[in-house]
């Protein structure tokens, strides 16, 4: 169905929220979009629920998280690109001698310093997502993350801890 920003139709007295709108296919979307379609109705509030940022898993064993861009879409959407990434064994497989591994990326628009997405593979990477979500669409930057204490021993600590790029993508200047 065709809905605007506020969930309503072309018919002002028909509204649609949820999968039926096709505009992201998630519960937590729906629930979200049901409120603000309440808010709009019932409490005069705007109605509009920002669709971006939104965190995603798959619960598979290892989990993997993302929310924000990837490291193509960034690339496409801004001039300089920078990606900070870890691979590496977590502390408490390498002393329970299991071969668990943990990837995570960080990408980060060099322009503005701001984290724009995050993408984890890992045991728990829907949790540490969840809270990079609240981060990213507070508009943290790198400088952010790296100002916050790790809380050691865990995982999610290499998120404040990466200090240099793996990679750094440059639009080429036009001629």
């Amino acid at each position: 169905m065709v809905v605007n920003d506020r969930s309503t139709s072309s018919v002002p007295s028909i509204h649609a929220v949820g999968d039926v709108t096709n505009r992201v296919n998630l519960t937590p979307v729906a629930i979200r979009e049901g409120q603000a379609l309440a808010d709009h109705l019932f409490g005069g509030g705007a109605g509009v629920v920002d669709h971006g940022d939104i965190p995603s898993a798959v619960f598979a064993t290892p989990e993997i998280g993302a929310v924000g861009l990837t490291e193509a879409e960034a690339m496409r959407r801004f001039e300089a690109v920078d990606v900070y990434m870890a691979n590496f064994t977590p502390m408490k497989a390498t002393l329970g001698g299991g071969g668990e591994r943990v990837i995570m990326k960080l990408v980060v628009d060099a322009g503005s310093g701001r984290v724009v997405g995050a993408h984890i593979l890992a045991r728990e990477a829907g949790e540490m997502v969840q809270i990079a979500a609240i981060a990213i669409k507070m508009g943290a930057t790198k400088a952010d993350f790296d100002a916050t204490m790790a809380l050691h021993p865990t995982a999610a600590e290499e998120l404040v801890t990466m200090k240099a790029p793996t990679r750094r993508h440059r639009r080429a200047a036009a001629t």
